[in-house]
């Protein structure tokens, strides 16, 4: 198991890469199930302070909905709390039950159009939202978290950590954030 650092390395290379949904030779679930979304993580790569506006959505009604000021890529840690990156915020949206149609999207403040992803494509029922805001818009996707390493060949598949790692990754992220609260509206 790598430790809570080097998760964080590695997901905040992948934030910055600003990967979309994963899909391919994962093993198979039942697209039936429940889709449980452990968290969105939120990126600024963009010089100046952000307000992004995200929402999920199952069968065209929102799950949950909330508005979101990001500092620059840059800031300073000093410059608000808790001693994750200042341009990265993690959100842990109450939501429960939600289905392989439900969209993930964001857009920034006073924009016409959303950039959106479904989790159609999932193989797995534990997901996590991804959004890297760059410009002229913002990047979604998401990860998929596997119970368990890939019994063909003992890898983790999808994000490369268990539904377990990822849920203490979630725990770590959220403490070592701190009190930083981006939300300006829900």
């Amino acid at each position: 198991m790598a430790s809570p650092s080097s998760r964080r390395d590695v997901i905040k290379l992948a934030s910055v890469v600003g990967f979309t949904g994963l899909s391919g030779c994962l093993s198979p679930t039942d697209e039936t199930s429940p889709v449980k979304l452990l968290y969105i993580m939120l990126t600024n790569n963009v010089d100046h302070e952000q307000e992004i506006e995200l929402q999920v959505v199952t069968k065209g009604s929102p799950d949950f909905s909330v508005t979101v000021e990001m500092p620059p890529v840059g800031t300073e840690s000093s410059e608000v709390p808790g001693t994750t990156a200042p341009n990265q915020f993690m959100i842990v949206p109450n939501t429960n039950n939600l289905h392989a149609d439900t969209v993930v999207k964001a857009r920034y403040a006073h924009a016409d159009s959303w950039v959106e992803t479904a989790f159609t494509d999932a193989d797995h029922r534990h997901v996590a939202g991804w959004i890297t805001l760059w410009p002229p818009g913002p990047d979604v996707g998401y990860y998929e978290y596997p119970e368990e390493p890939s019994e063909e060949t003992g890898e983790v598949e999808g994000a490369g950590i268990t539904v377990d790692e990822a849920e203490e990754f979630v725990e770590s992220f959220i403490e070592d954030q701190g009190d930083r609260d981006y939300t300006i509206g829900d």
